[in-house]
């Protein structure tokens, strides 16, 4: 499966055309979309990538793992990030994890904050 994606912005809104599987379709780029029932602000999506801004011992989320992601709110889309549901899953430094009460708890900052700016 290979989707083909073209982005043009010759005019004042950026035009995006999809060629999936053969099969073309335009839209604009910044305009609202129903994604199987999902309704996101725009077609901008936000892949998952695991950030390092977990700088403590517990691998809690912070405050600057809520800005990261909500300067970025405005995305249609953000898949979060990996992050580690066990201790023995733990495989790199600084990345937060969701495995206790206390990284729930940090991790509300960063749900908060999304909320907060889209």
């Amino acid at each position: 499966m290979q989707a083909i994606i073209y982005i043009c912005t010759c005019n004042s809104q950026a035009n995006l055309e999809i060629n999936f599987m053969g099969t073309k379709e335009n839209a604009l780029f910044f305009e609202p979309y129903n994604l199987n029932g999902l309704q996101v602000s725009n077609r901008i999506v936000m892949a998952p990538m695991t950030r390092s801004r977990a700088d403590n011992p517990a691998h809690t989320a912070t405050e600057l793992t809520a800005l990261y992601y909500s300067q970025r709110a405005t995305a249609g889309l953000i898949i979060a990030g990996g992050t580690f549901i066990s201790p023995e899953a733990v495989g790199v430094i600084n990345v937060p994890a969701i495995y206790s009460k206390e990284q729930v708890e940090g991790w509300k900052l960063t749900t908060d904050a999304v909320h907060k700016n889209r």
